[in-house]
């Protein structure tokens, strides 16, 4: 199964990696996966000169989690359904 792609905006199925496209960032893009409890996952930022970054799932059980992609102008969530 190949990565999945996620441009910030809907829900996305993952089986093992999470596959981030970040465009048109307003300087350092921050990036945070939670899970339902609100436990955070995963975080990270990104500089203007990266487009993409991956998440591994794979050492985390199936179900939803939450992803927020916060820059200087905008904030965007999302859900995450690992198979």
């Amino acid at each position: 199964m190949p990565p999945s792609s996620l441009s910030a905006k809907n829900a996305v199925e993952v089986k093992d990696l999470l596959k981030i496209n970040i465009n048109n960032a307003s300087g350092t893009a921050s990036i945070k996966l939670f899970d339902l409890s609100g436990k955070l996952i995963r975080s990270t930022s990104v500089n203007l000169n990266e487009k993409e970054i991956s998440f591994s799932l794979a050492d985390q059980p199936q179900g939803i989690y939450l992803l927020n992609v916060n820059d200087a102008k905008t904030s965007i969530s999302s859900k995450i359904i690992k198979k």
